[in-house]
C-alpha cells in the first residue's frame, strides 16, 4: 500500500502542476476545452492527494463513492454528448467532439465531487444513525 501512495502522489504532482499551469494558462486566454482539461485534471488530483494525504483505510468508503459517481455522470454526459448531436444534426461531422472535451470531463467533475460529498463510510453511516 505504500508504493501505491508514492505512485498517487507523483501522479497527483504532476496533475497539480499540469492545472497549475493550465490555469496560467487561461489567465492570458479563456478556452473552454482547455479548461475542461484543467478542471479535470484538478479533480483528479484532488482525489490523488486525498488518497495520498489520508490514506486508504481513513477515505476507503468516499473514494470509491467519488470514482463511481466520476465514471457514472462523466459516462452518462460523454455519452449524450457523443450521440446527441449525432441525432439532432447528423450533417454536424465534429458532434461527438462535445462528449469527449465538454460534457463527459463535466459530468466526471460533477460526479466525483457529488460522490465524494454524499458518499459515507459504513461507520459514518452507523453514527447517524445513532444520533437521530
Amino acid at each position: 500500500m505504500k508504493r501505491l501512495r508514492i505512485v498517487a502522489a507523483i501522479v497527483a504532482a504532476l496533475l497539480t502542476v499540469y492545472a497549475v499551469v493550465g490555469i496560467a494558462g487561461l489567465m492570458k486566454g479563456f478556452d473552454l476545452i482547455g479548461a475542461m482539461l484543467v478542471a479535470l485534471a484538478a479533480t483528479l488530483a484532488w482525489l490523488g492527494w486525498w488518497f495520498v494525504i489520508r490514506g486508504w483505510r481513513t477515505v476507503q468508503a468516499r473514494l470509491k463513492w467519488a470514482l463511481l459517481g466520476g465514471i457514472v455522470v462523466g459516462g452518462l454526459g460523454f455519452l449524450l454528448g457523443f450521440f446527441g448531436p449525432l441525432l439532432w444534426a447528423p450533417d454536424a461531422n465534429q458532434g461527438p467532439l462535445l462528449g469527449i472535451f465538454i460534457t463527459g470531463p463535466i459530468g466526471f467533475i460533477v460526479g466525483a465531487v457529488a460522490g465524494a460529498l454524499l458518499g459515507k463510510s459504513p461507520r459514518e453511516r452507523d453514527v447517524t444513525t445513532l444520533t437521530k
